[in-house]
């Protein structure tokens, strides 16, 4: 299945919306860039992690925006991160 997966690093706790709203920010940003197959992205991501290489500005750009919707109205969102897979 073509779907993102949330996954929220460190201690603050995060809700349902919070998830709901950063992946759909994460796929948006992919989607406007013509990203139609997450899973294949993400597949270059590891490799490129893998090689100690840069992984595609793009998934970097939906990692934020992720982090951005994901903690919107926070007042401290500096103490999570979120990444994302496919």
């Amino acid at each position: 299945m073509n779907m993102l997966s949330i996954e929220w690093h460190g201690s603050r706790s995060h809700d349902q919306d919070d998830t709901d709203r950063a992946r759909r920010a994460a796929e948006a940003v992919l989607n406007a860039a013509g990203i139609a197959d997450y899973s294949a992205l993400f597949a270059e991501v590891v490799a490129a992690v893998d090689k100690c290489r840069e992984i595609p500005a793009v998934w970097r750009e939906a990692e934020y925006a992720a982090w951005a919707a994901g903690t919107r109205g926070w007042a401290r969102p500096e103490n999570v991160d979120i990444s994302i897979s496919a």
